[in-house]
């Protein structure tokens, strides 16, 4: 039984940099053990599965699976699959409401001043913030780094987007940011997010070896949840109104990506999550299952 599988970066305009993501744009017929093998086989991220709708209002349902488990929300899958069907239909304008496991979800998609396609989704779930359980030094441990390291202005913390769940962990520079590496797991979380202020933006890493990826080239739904982060510790995101913070991811790994991240802030909380970001076409194969 052959399907076809697209490959496509994601979060650039640029091929072979930004996160690579596997797409089967037909998963009819597939078991959800055999889309994670296929996603193990890949060794990507993630991997996308698009299905027929199963409720009114959805135009694809789409599974997405690590290497290890399956996700009910992650943001360069989100982007990746919806540029991947709009270029399958032969269309560059669109819109398609994706069904994923944290819920329906809206995409648009356009082309970009590149002339790359561009896809925009609102999250599908307001932000969740909480003090994280393990401590300061676990959390520097499990990054390669020192609790000295660690910026005491964002305190360590757990932040959710749609189900997915990470620790977020601010360091101290840029310079601290490119010390860490993959160095152990903390329980209950997919990864730990770190970040440091780069100009007027933020440049991040993630790393999730419970999940099947050592580090992460881009983390769309570790920055939605970020902007939780930001509207609640940080004392420039708290008043009531809309912000828009660029996020750079993969540097470290060469692999460069560029993440549109914009949030609302009404009533002291986040009302609503806003992320975009291009993809680009790197091949289309067919998988022999």
């Amino acid at each position: 039984m052959a399907r076809e599988l697209c490959w496509y970066d994601v979060f650039t305009t640029t091929r072979f940099r930004g996160n690579p993501l596997g797409v089967v744009p037909d998963a009819r017929g597939l078991d959800a053990a055999t889309m994670a093998a296929i996603a193990a086989e890949l060794g990507l991220s993630e991997t996308t599965f698009v299905l027929p709708p199963e409720r009114a209002g959805v135009d694809h349902d789409v599974r997405i699976f690590t290497p290890t488990r399956e996700l009910a929300f992650a943001g360069h899958p989100t982007i990746g699959t919806a540029v991947a069907l709009a270029q399958r239909a032969g269309v560059r304008e669109t819109t398609m409401v994706l069904g994923l496991g944290a819920g329906p979800t809206t995409v648009a998609v356009r082309p970009g001043p590149g002339g790359a396609l561009e896809a925009a989704f609102a999250a599908p779930a307001r932000p969740q913030v909480r003090t994280a359980t393990p401590s300061p030094g676990d959390v520097a441990a499990a990054i390669g780094l020192a609790s000295t390291d660690l910026d005491p202005e964002l305190p360590i913390h757990v932040a959710d987007a749609g189900g997915t769940t990470f620790v977020v962990a601010a360091v101290a520079d840029l310079g601290a940011l490119g010390r860490c590496r993959p160095a152990g797991s903390l329980p209950d979380v997919v990864g730990v997010y770190a970040v440091a202020r780069d100009g007027d933006g933020y440049r991040v890493r993630m790393f999730a070896p419970e999940a099947g990826v050592a580090e992460d080239p881009a983390t769309g739904s570790a920055a939605c949840a970020f902007a939780g982060s930001l509207a609640t510790y940080v004392p420039a995101f708290a008043p009531d109104g809309r912000y828009d913070v660029a996020v750079t991811q993969g540097v470290e790994m060469g692999r460069r990506s560029d993440l549109r991240l914009s949030f609302d802030v009404a009533g002291g909380t986040v009302s609503e999550v806003r992320l975009a970001g291009a993809a680009v076409p790197v091949l289309t194969a067919v998988i022999d299952v």
